[in-house]
């Protein structure tokens, strides 16, 4: 994760500019069912840069997202 973008027009809406090889970054929007859940994820990642890493400012942070499949429900 190179940057959260937080949208100031959606409230709920957090961009993450991904870095995928040397000098490519894609960015990807994600919607979440409130503002306070947006802060909350973004707390968490923050949280995360800060435990796992031995550097004062950690350079990434790598996040797995996966969906469940319930087909018909």
């Amino acid at each position: 994760v190179r940057q959260l973008i937080k949208s100031q027009r959606v409230q709920n809406k957090l961009g993450i500019v991904f870095e995928r090889e040397k000098d490519k970054n894609q960015r990807k929007d994600f919607i979440f069912a409130s503002a306070k859940k947006r802060e909350a994820f973004c707390q968490l990642l923050q949280l995360m840069k800060s435990k796992h890493s031995n550097q004062d400012e950690p350079d990434m942070i790598s996040i797995f997202i996966g969906t469940w499949n319930m087909g018909q429900i």
